[in-house]
């Protein structure tokens, strides 16, 4: 957990599998997410290309947050992560009827292949920004 939520730029890997993903759970807090950051690792193959970020506060149900897709068409010059220890930055819609709710478990899963054309996940990082709702923060 501690290289995926450190400052240090690293090389973390799933397993080459449909869906493959990273979770976080901040146990007993809860944020309303208002924007995530990823890293990507030093280098420039094997990029997250199509993602979405969701949340759940009982690991049954998840609610997609954000949903990603530099896969398609024209879209992939536009990605940030595309170099090698980048970071992007990426906020959260919600619509104006969309409730306001407090999560304690997030997840990133990809949805298709990275850039090198494999179902492994592979990041350096992720941050999230919110406002914290529940539990104490230090």
């Amino acid at each position: 957990l501690e290289d995926l939520v450190g400052n240090q730029v690293v090389n973390l890997r799933t397993t080459n599998e449909p869906d493959s993903f990273f979770g976080v759970d901040l146990i007993s807090r809860k944020i309303v997410l208002e924007g995530y950051c990823l890293r990507n690792r030093n280098s420039t193959s094997h990029v997250v290309m199509t993602w979405e970020l969701q949340a759940s506060n009982d690991d049954q149900v998840w609610i997609t947050l954000d949903a990603r897709d530099f896969a398609l068409p024209g879209r992939s010059e536009g990605h940030r992560l595309r170099q090698g220890g980048a970071t992007a930055y990426y906020e959260i819609i919600r619509r104006p009827e969309q409730e306001q709710v407090g999560y304690r478990l997030f997840r990133v899963i990809q949805r298709g292949k990275n850039s090198s054309g494999s179902f492994n996940l592979v990041l350096s990082g992720i941050e999230f920004y919110g406002l914290a709702v529940e539990g104490s923060f230090p």
